[in-house]
């Protein structure tokens, strides 16, 4: 996890190839997602627990053409 001063396409590839997941944010996020693109989701805790959660998600297309997914909870 970092902040937007390590953002590159280049090194999310990287890490994508080697399975190391990141997470980031976004500076100016916008308005609330509507409700409506939400889904019932279950979901396992570390702790074994089954939740379930409304999620959804968007993304962006970086200029390396990588999916960057951006989850909502």
């Amino acid at each position: 996890m970092f902040d937007r001063e390590a953002y590159s396409p280049e090194f999310f590839a990287e890490m994508k190839t080697r399975r190391i997941a990141i997470l980031t944010y976004h500076k100016y996020p916008g308005e609330d997602w509507p409700m409506e693109e939400l889904a019932d989701c279950s979901v396992r805790l570390a702790g074994g627990e089954v939740v379930t959660m409304k999620l959804a998600e968007r993304g962006s297309m970086l200029s390396n053409q990588l999916w960057a997914p951006v989850p909502k909870v």
